[in-house]
């Protein structure tokens, strides 16, 4: 089955309302990944999170999902479109973008 490209966020909302858990996204044959990561990122929001329990979210179907099953999905697009889910250059030290001082000392004659 072709990609169907939601064109706006009602319709990916519609989508989203549809579906339950984040394997049926990932196995939606008419979501293409971009819309897939959209609809995951929604429901990874702290605006879904219950109150009281940080790591569950409450999607538009009603259903609580684990933030962890949400993340995990995500990382599964990125590992299927070859970045491995890390595209981020290493962290840089704060201590490494300054020069070191060169401290000089001066003998005094007594």
């Amino acid at each position: 089955m072709e990609h169907q490209h939601p064109t706006t966020s009602a319709t990916i909302e519609e989508f989203a309302a549809a579906l339950s858990d984040p394997a049926q996204v990932l196995a939606h044959a008419g979501l293409a990944p971009e819309d897939q990561r959209a609809i995951l990122a929604s429901w990874a929001s702290d605006a879904r999170a219950i109150p009281g329990a940080p790591a569950l979210r409450r999607l538009e179907s009603g259903a609580v999902v684990r933030l962890a099953d949400i993340l995990l999905a995500l990382r599964d697009i990125d590992q299927r479109a070859g970045n491995g889910g890390d595209d981020d250059p290493p962290p840089v030290p704060a201590a490494a973008a300054v020069p070191p001082r060169i401290i000089r000392t001066v003998a005094v004659a007594a």
